[in-house]
């Protein structure tokens, strides 16, 4: 079963308080209908710092330079859910694999995940940590030839991405 191997691109809740915060999101994360570790025990990539400065002065060397606006400072990472980010098992026999990705000080991120696919049933959603913005759910229908998900623009300098797998 292929599932996410790798990802390029790249507030403490109470459970109680989770459930009401993630209705407004456009999908509910699993951790938010299931009793799973608190979020800051979940596994954490730190991304790099953007130096704001030096991105003003490159942005402004673009401009100069005639070239079109950049739409955001890439970084690579290489993180596989067999190494990296927290397994849990639900109640109901699912499997959920989190990961909480955060760049201090970033207007924005998405993600772009260069191997992507997911098997039946499996569902993935990429949201702000504090609940504040979120994708829609990734089924195995958004599986694409090319093998690759570029998620929308997150409003947020800390996201978590969690992946629901069926039981077995």
């Amino acid at each position: 079963m292929r599932l996410l191997k790798s990802l390029a691109g790249l507030l403490l809740l109470a459970l109680a308080c989770f459930p009401a915060l993630a209705a407004t999101l456009p999908a509910t994360p699993t951790a938010a209908q299931q009793p799973l570790l608190a979020l800051e025990a979940v596994e954490l990539y730190a991304a790099p710092v953007v130096d704001a400065a030096l991105a003003r002065l490159e942005d402004e060397d673009r401009d100069a330079e005639g070239l079109p606006p950049r739409f955001a400072i890439p970084f690579a990472a290489d993180i596989n859910p067999l190494a990296q980010g927290t397994w849990e098992d639900t109640a109901g026999g699912n499997r959920v694999w989190r990961l909480r990705v955060n760049s201090p000080g970033a207007l924005s991120l998405n993600l772009g995940f260069t191997r992507f696919g997911l098997p039946e049933g499996a569902q993935l959603i990429v949201y702000a940590a504090d609940l504040s913005d979120g994708t829609r759910a990734y089924t195995a229908a958004d599986n694409a030839a090319h093998g690759e998900l570029w998620t929308p623009v997150l409003l947020s300098d800390a996201l978590v991405v969690e992946l629901t797998v069926p039981a077995k």
